[in-house]
């Protein structure tokens, strides 16, 4: 793992660490280096190659400077040196994540989240951070091993496509299917209409969400706001589809961080916005993903401890809410518990 040594996140730094390391360890990154896309620049594009040279000139112009970069080129001279320096730029481009270069996941292939078959992962443990591919699906010998490059899970195919521009790939995710069909207000619209107008939705609720979960008495949530924009949302594109999935993520999120800020316990409205929104991302997860994924997981205990707190803080509250489900001291408990139960099981598969 070589983790971006400056927040601006750009191939120098990065590859500045790796050619100021001892010469044992600088080979041991460089030889890794070496199998990441792309392993050679004659595999860009023509068209492309010019424009990618310029971009990175200044870059590799600094490179050359380090003593580490004589290791490079292969014995060419100037000429191969600065050829490996812009294909190594572009390994640092089309391969890196958020938090670095992970060597390990570089080397798996993307596929949309409803067809990977294993999950990304950096652990950290001792402080040691640790990149982990662990299987999410059955894979048979011989089959690929592929994981989403693309995250949140949740993201709608317009979403994916710019994300993966970064890592150099086209999406060909299913279209329209109940996971991303467009908009019902954009039924005579073109699809990159439609795509807009579903990013457009999706960032509005985002944004309304977010400031819901601190319009409420006290700074707490305001929960008619946020059913609402929910509400509004499920009526344009319905229950399942991936947009109103990652609008129940932001919501969670920001609910979360709320709670933590304020450090007061959470008040019924909280808790019943992040037990609705747990659930039903837990059901889209589920259908999406695979049950046994590890983000439904981490949705089931939320599900659990909201129904938890619902029971010791708003049991009414609860009861109302759930009518003919969870109506009952007994029947919520039996659902919190097997929720947990369910929690425990999936995350022990990736302990």
């Amino acid at each position: 793992f070589v983790p971006w040594p400056s927040p601006k996140q750009e191939p120098l730094s990065l590859l500045q660490s790796v050619l100021r390391r001892s010469a044992v360890e600088r080979r041991v990154a460089l030889a890794a280096l070496s199998r990441l896309h792309p392993m050679e620049l004659r595999s860009v594009s023509a068209f492309d190659r010019p424009r990618l040279e310029e971009e990175h000139c200044a870059c590799v112009d600094a490179l050359l400077q380090e003593p580490g970069a004589a290791d490079l080129g292969g014995g060419l001279g100037d000429k191969g040196r600065r050829a490996e320096l812009l294909r190594l730029c572009l390994v640092c481009r089309w391969n890196a994540f958020a938090s670095g270069l992970f060597l390990h996941q570089s080397i798996f292939n993307h596929a949309p989240s409803r067809r990977a078959n294993a999950d990304k992962a950096a652990l950290r443990a001792g402080g040691t951070l640790t990149s982990v591919v662990r299987a999410t699906r059955h894979i048979a010998q011989g089959q690929e091993v592929l994981i989403c490059y693309a995250q949140p899970a949740e993201l709608i195919p317009a979403a994916c496509s710019r994300h993966l521009d970064h890592f150099d790939f086209t999406s060909e995710a299913e279209r329209h299917s109940e996971w991303d069909a467009p908009p019902r207000s954009a039924s005579e619209a073109g699809a990159a209409e439609a795509d807009e107008l579903t990013l457009t939705l999706e960032a509005g609720a985002r944004e309304a969400v977010r400031r819901a979960a601190r319009a409420g008495p006290g700074g707490g949530v305001d929960e008619a706001a946020c059913a609402a924009v929910l509400r509004e949302l499920v009526r344009e594109l319905g229950e399942r589809h991936l947009a109103v999935a990652r609008v129940r993520r932001e919501l969670l999120a920001a609910i979360r961080l709320q709670l933590e800020e304020s450090g007061a316990p959470p008040s019924a409205p909280s808790l019943l916005a992040l037990l609705e929104s747990a659930l039903e991302l837990w059901r889209t997860q589920r259908a999406l993903l695979g049950p046994l994924h590890p983000n439904c997981a981490e949705s089931l205990h939320e599900v659990g401890a909201s129904i938890g707190g619902l029971l010791a803080r708003a049991p009414r509250a609860l009861f109302a809410r759930y009518p003919g489900v969870w109506d009952t001291p007994a029947a919520a408990s039996h659902a919190q518990r097997h929720a947990l139960e369910l929690h425990r099981g999936i995350a022990a598969l990736y302990s």
